[in-house]
């Protein structure tokens, strides 16, 4: 599972709703894919969590915040398929 000081990597999903919350990506977001993060809040309820990018991540203009929210579910998929791609399952 997922922890607050975790190290994560920004990603691009589709649209996801769970109960309060309609996560989706923004421009900046997209700008942020592939590059390293620190999870600093995690919201269980609304499958989400987000992670922070230091202002060094990265200098594109159209980067207008340095902390999204992401979801779980789909960050845990990714993980699994990178470590079973690891293992050449």
């Amino acid at each position: 599972m997922i922890k607050v000081g975790d190290k994560a990597i920004g990603f691009e999903f589709k649209k996801h709703e769970k109960v309060q919350k309609i996560l989706a990506m923004t421009t900046s977001m997209y700008y942020l894919v592939g590059t390293e993060g620190t999870i600093v809040d995690i919201n269980q309820e609304n499958d989400s969590f987000m992670i922070e990018f230091s202002d060094s991540a990265t200098h594109h203009p159209k980067v207008v915040n340095y902390h999204w929210w992401y979801p779980i579910s789909k960050y845990l998929e990714i993980q699994r398929e990178e470590r079973l791609n690891e293992l050449g399952i």
